[in-house]
């Protein structure tokens, strides 16, 4: 029994120095920064994106970055990802709200994509560092709004009582248990509870609201629901649909001291996922 324990403990011992001693795959960096006249101090957001699929186009759908970053007080960022291709644009806030978050009307676009509709796309190799420069050439945010047809979604968001619930985001994942990053996000639902969602492809999604636009865990005391309830239903969206009366129920988290002390805390999700 002695020896048998003793070569257990060896194998455990071995199995934690190997994953202590795991390195992180190698990533690389974009750096760079944004220039506006008039701007003394700048607040808003760097992002990259995958180039995998359409490029990020706010005008038309909002589609989550793998990485952002806050911008320093002169308009520089730097972005750490792994190697591969992505698209890089930038966000100067002109509007009131928070710096994270999808273009809000008045805010500066930059980049991706830029004020002809193109976008900037980089090369990231493993820790090498990706240098664009200083980039000027930004062009103010309308709202989606302005633009008709392509697949959207409209609703209501409201509590369990029908109230409605404003400044909730809606994202759109395209699996049930909504655990991968989301592939479009909404604008902040407005004081009647609407929201409207661009999608950039159609196809099925599953959606969910909630407060928070980065990934981790919801907002405490804040307010989060799914498209269906306990059993989330799926909706098919055209190429040229746009669906009304997708109305999504949300329910108030408690806070983190109310919580029962016999219930386990909800996991975040993977992948930074909201």
């Amino acid at each position: 029994m002695k020896k048998t324990a003793a070569v257990t403990v060896l194998i455990l011992v071995l199995l934690v120095s190997g994953v202590a001693g795991a390195q992180a795959p190698p990533q690389g960096s974009v750096a760079g920064r944004i220039q506006k006249s008039g701007v003394e101090r700048y607040l808003g957001v760097a992002a990259l994106w995958k180039a995998e699929g359409q490029p990020p186009d706010p005008r038309k759908y909002t589609i989550i970055p793998v990485a952002v970053v806050p911008l320093s007080q002169d308009g520089g960022f730097e972005l750490k990802v792994p190697p591969g291709r992505y698209y890089l644009g930038a966000i100067l806030r002109n509007s009131p709200g928070p710096a994270m978050g999808p273009p809000r009307p008045g805010d500066v676009i930059f980049m991706s994509p830029d004020d002809k509709g193109g976008s900037l796309l980089v090369e990231v190799a493993a820790e090498a560092r990706v240098e664009v420069g200083v980039n000027s050439a930004g062009w103010v945010f309308q709202g989606a709004e302005a633009l008709a047809g392509g697949p959207a979604l409209r609703g209501i968001i409201s509590d369990p009582a029908g109230n409605p619930v404003a400044d909730l985001l809606v994202f759109a994942h395209t699996d049930p248990a909504m655990s991968t990053l989301p592939v479009a996000v909404s604008a902040r639902s407005a004081a009647d509870g609407s929201y409207r969602l661009r999608l950039a492809n159609p196809g099925v999604v599953y959606l969910r609201a909630r407060e928070n636009y980065g990934g981790g865990s919801p907002v405490e005391g804040g307010y989060m629901g799914v498209y269906g309830g306990q059993e989330p239903l799926a909706v098919e969206v055209l190429a040229e649909d746009e669906l009304e009366g997708i109305h999504i129920t949300v329910n108030k988290l408690p806070p983190v001291g109310s919580r029962r002390r016999d219930l386990p805390a909800r996991p975040s999700r993977p992948g930074g996922a909201p």
